[in-house]
């Protein structure tokens, strides 16, 4: 298994019924928890429902500054946020026109880092 991923590495193995599917990291735009699973949302592609929990991608990219864990069962890539609309948390809307909700407690560090 994979355990740390390189900063110039382009690709993640993400754990499939059949195996591992290399992923670019650049068409990943963001990670939602759905219990024990995780859905891989790409641009233009499927989302991939993988049985592994959100921590797992959280630490195969904390190399990947990009990444950002901005609610209990979100991790976006910051790369593909369009804008963030106020609230107690508020929320992205990503350049897919997802919005993607964000805890208060995550405010701060999501404000400090777009």
């Amino acid at each position: 298994m994979i355990n740390d991923i390189k900063p110039n590495f382009k690709k993640i193995a993400i754990p499939t019924l059949e195996g591992l599917e290399m992923v670019k990291i650049d068409t990943i735009t963001h990670f939602a928890a759905e219990g024990n699973y995780t859905y891989v949302h790409r641009l233009n592609d499927t989302p991939l429902l993988v049985s592994k929990g959100l921590k797992f991608f959280e630490d195969q990219l904390k190399s990947h500054r990009q990444f950002l864990r901005v609610h209990h069962s979100h991790l976006v890539n910051l790369e593909f946020v369009k804008r963030y609309v106020k609230g107690k948390g508020g929320c992205l809307v990503l350049e897919n026109d997802i919005s993607i909700p964000v805890s208060r407690s995550k405010k701060v560090d999501l404000l400090s880092n777009l």
